[in-house]
């Protein structure tokens, strides 16, 4: 399961989990850095949703 810092792997629709605080999906390319959260910086993991074809 991929962290903050770390390169995706495959492009999709990620949600963010282990945050529960603000919730939410984001949409990543592969070889992009998965960011902090949004809301407050700290560190997440991703759990992929849906696959893309980016």
């Amino acid at each position: 399961m991929p962290t903050t810092g770390e390169t995706c792997q495959t492009s999709g629709v990620y949600r963010v989990i282990n945050h529960i605080q603000h919730p939410k999906e984001i949409t990543m390319v592969k070889g992009k850095t998965f960011p902090p959260c949004a809301e407050c910086q700290a560190k997440v993991a991703y759990q992929l949703v849906r696959q893309t074809e980016h």
